[in-house]
């Protein structure tokens, strides 16, 4: 009969410190620097997707705790301790500089790692099993959006907190009569709780820990525990009350499925699919994961049967972890991709409770090792450690890409639409929004947030609204500032541009070289210059000039055209990948519009116009000039403009022009 293994107190009381000094501490040591060694690459990201939000956000709302303990009715998710720490005390230091949210993330991961790891070596009364798990969580290569997300970071935050809680809880109930380290587990218990509410399940974990240090809880000590979770389940009832209260719910990501019958199982697999197989394959191929996810498996399943009973109460416990941290995520698992790792960061606390299981396992093999088969197995180890941090490097890399590609897309942004003050706001029609690279996000979310940080002008921050096809947006209904724009992955490059783009804005004065690209060629019209005005041939309509209003054109047809040859605009120089038109235009007010378009028509040197070349824009008929945007792609507009053809109208009304302006965008 196996004899049952008593996991009793062999380490005197005392704070973390002196905890750590002992067995060889500066072991302990090397549990943050492979944290470290594995996600110091994180430091190389900026900002992305959800980031810009929780930027802006913090810029309003500033230091508030009152604001902070008060949940938004507007927005789901109640999270003060980590909103403050983060975002509020964060945006006050740092603003936008991305390096020290992520210093801090990186910090963060190391400290939580070291704290698994003393966790485990406490309950167990097992130092290197508990360095053991500290070290394999720290380079655990599914970490990647809570270190090197700065919008995860609470995940951090809230793990940092239940982790010394539950470490507090186990010293104390060890020999429950140390009330200070009860004080600060109940203490850091409500830390983490409303730090992020994937706590809300964990506090089972206590009450299995106890289980576990305890192999025979009589009637007394069951009841010294119920009483002891009193203050714990009053802290859990506050949180759930406010959130009640504020939402009617529990709050959280309103597309989250409830029907869990029809997926709680699948939702587990799917998790379990990504813990035991972490692997991008869009980075290290299909073949990688399944070798993993083979070799994960068929070693777990090995290490249980041969180890299974004599560790049956740590795996048990390590299982009940598992689980618990599962159930606030499982309706969010199958948001998870196996196939890029998006959304990993719901598994950082699951993925203790496996890393537990998989230490438990080890140390039992190490132990059970004799002469050169222990240090086979220590070699072993070590290449795993290592083997992982290298895995880490690789998962990042993809961030490290779409940090490059968020900035320069959003300068692209600032180049194609230039940033100035717009009263009547803006919007943008968005077909094909950059949404991650190789699970990295761009700009899922944040688009528009992004240009309303990093704008020069206030109020230049677009609304965005996804559409299916830019092309077919109508421009003329919107009453503020309109984009379409279509974004386009370019492969070689590994870069997302913008591939189409059209826009009408409220009136303003003629272009400078301060707001436009090169090769800028402006006819301002307003001024009634001869020399202006006659570099336009205008024909199928009569001509007048108004100082101050420019050009009025009466056509003659539903034809009138007004032609300029001799442009010199050099498409393919400097790398434009646009030919930017502008006009300034006004069209009678009409109770019942009709469909009518202003029409260019473009040629090279040599050539002549043809129905090849040329672009049709909607004209606003409300009696008020506006501003028509018109992007010809260099691949369309050739090696050169020469000569440009504009038909202010197809129909016989009359139109009012202020001024034309071409140039060149990169």
């Amino acid at each position: 009969m196996d004899k049952v293994k008593v996991y009793g107190p062999r380490v005197s009381g005392g704070g973390l410190l002196s905890y750590l000094a002992g067995w060889h501490g500066w072991y302990w040591a090397l549990v943050p620097l492979l944290a470290v060694a594995g996600y110091v690459t994180a430091l190389r990201i900026g900002f992305l997707g959800d980031d810009w939000l929780l930027l802006a956000g913090a810029r309003v709302s500033k230091l508030n705790l009152e604001a902070a303990f008060n949940p938004n009715p507007d927005w789901p998710f109640y999270r003060p301790i980590g909103s403050i720490l983060t975002w509020q005390l964060g945006g006050q230091l740092w603003d936008l500089e991305p390096l020290p949210y992520h210093l801090l993330s990186l910090l963060l991961h190391a400290g939580v790692a070291l704290v698994f790891g003393v966790l485990v070596a406490e309950m167990t009364s097992e130092r290197a099993l508990g360095w053991l798990a500290g070290a394999l969580f720290a380079v655990f290569p599914l970490h990647i959006e809570a270190v090197g997300w700065v919008a995860s970071q609470w995940d951090l935050w809230a793990a940092l907190f239940g982790f010394l809680s539950l470490w507090f809880f186990t010293r104390w109930w060890r020999r429950r009569e140390q009330w200070r380290f009860y004080i600060l587990a109940v203490l850091f218990y409500g830390l983490s709780l409303f730090s992020k509410e994937s706590l809300i399940t964990f506090l089972p974990v206590f009450v299995a820990t106890a289980w576990f240090v305890t192999p025979r809880l009589d009637v007394r000590a069951w009841r010294t525990l119920a009483l002891s979770m009193l203050p714990f389940c009053a802290l859990l009832l506050l949180n759930v009350a406010l959130r009640l209260t504020t939402w009617g719910a529990l709050g959280g990501y309103s597309n989250a499925r409830t029907d869990f019958p029809n997926f709680f199982w699948e939702g587990f697999t799917a998790s379990l699919r990504l813990i035991i197989a972490p692997v991008n394959v869009t980075i290290l191929g299909n073949v990688s994961a399944q070798v993993v996810g083979a070799v994960s498996s068929v070693a777990l399943l090995a290490g249980l049967a041969w180890y299974g009973r004599r560790q049956a109460r740590l795996l048990l416990l390590a299982g009940a972890w598992l689980v618990l941290a599962l159930l606030p995520v499982l309706n969010l698992a199958l948001t998870m991709r196996a196939v890029d790792l998006q959304n990993n960061r719901f598994l950082y606390l699951p993925a203790a409770g496996y890393v537990l299981c998989v230490a438990v396992l080890l140390h039992a093999a190490i132990a059970d090792a004799r002469g050169r088969w222990k240090q086979i197995a220590l070699a072993l180890v070590g290449a795993l450690l290592l083997a992982c941090v290298a895995a880490c490097w690789v998962h990042l890399r993809p961030w490290h890409t779409a940090t490059v590609q968020a900035e320069e897309l959003g300068e692209e942004l600032l180049r194609v639409v230039p940033s100035e003050p717009r009263p009547q706001q803006m919007v943008w029609y968005v077909e094909d929004l950059p949404d991650n690279y190789r699970g990295a996000y761009l700009f899922r979310l944040g688009l528009g947030t992004w240009r309303g940080l990093y704008s020069p002008n206030l109020g230049d921050e677009p609304a965005l609204d996804v559409v299916r096809d830019a092309e077919e947006v109508d421009l003329t209904t919107d009453a503020r500032d309109a984009f379409a724009l279509r974004f386009r992955f370019d492969q070689a490059a590994v870069r997302y541009h913008v591939d189409y783009a059209a826009g009408i804005t409220r009136n303003s004065p003629a272009p400078t070289a301060a707001d436009s690209g090169a090769g800028l060629v402006v006819w301002d019209f307003t001024g009634c210059s001869p020399g202006v005005i006659g570099s336009w041939q205008v024909s199928q309509a009569n001509l007048t000039c108004e100082p101050g209003d420019g050009l009025t054109i009466k056509p003659d047809s539903a034809d009138p055209q007004m032609v300029a040859q001799g442009v010199e605009a050099q498409t393919a120089t400097g790398g434009a990948r646009f030919l930017r038109l502008r006009v300034s235009a006004r069209y009678p007010a009409a109770t019942d519009p009709e469909p009518y378009v202003q029409e260019w028509f473009w040629h090279g040197p040599g050539n002549t116009f043809g129905g090849e070349r040329t672009r049709a824009v909607p004209v606003k008929q409300d009696g008020e000039p506006h501003v028509y945007w018109l992007f010809i792609p260099a691949s369309e507009a050739g090696q050169a403009i020469a000569g440009l053809r504009f038909d202010p109208i197809n129909a016989q009304i009359p139109a009012g022009v202020q001024w034309i302006a071409l140039d060149l965008v990169r």
